[in-house]
């Protein structure tokens, strides 16, 4: 299981998505179509409303910066077996969401992109 998922923020559509996992297990809808700053939320949870909802990383990111996503801002130990990302531009539309799974029955390399996300890196969970 992973603690931490960094990422790179790339602009990309849906169509750039690109990994080793089940078709099922990953969603994209959205284009930020190269937003040059964004708000990125990353949760455990689709509904960012809900009180039960676990944020992860919640912040602005510029176009093709690294973030972290990590189970730590939440107090979990862990990501959970799927990832639910939101990017907003700096209005507050939603751009895209995308998911993918988290845990280690899916592959997760680096590299592999889902809509504007890439994976560049990996922290284990202790």
């Amino acid at each position: 299981k992973l603690r931490a998922l960094a990422m790179e923020y790339t602009g990309d559509g849906c169509d750039a998505t690109s990994h080793g996992q089940k078709t099922d297990k990953v969603s994209c809808s959205g284009d930020p179509m190269d937003e040059m700053m964004v708000r990125i939320v990353a949760a455990d949870k689709q509904d960012l409303g809900n009180s039960k909802t676990k944020v992860w990383f919640d912040d602005v990111v510029e176009l093709n910066d690294e973030f972290e996503i990590d189970a730590a801002n939440a107090g979990d130990d862990g990501l959970k077996s799927v990832t639910y990302v939101t990017i907003f531009n700096m209005n507050g539309d939603v751009l895209q969401t995308a998911n993918f799974h988290t845990s280690c029955s899916q592959p997760l390399r680096l590299g592999d992109q889902f809509g504007s996300l890439s994976v560049t890196g990996s922290t284990p969970k202790n």
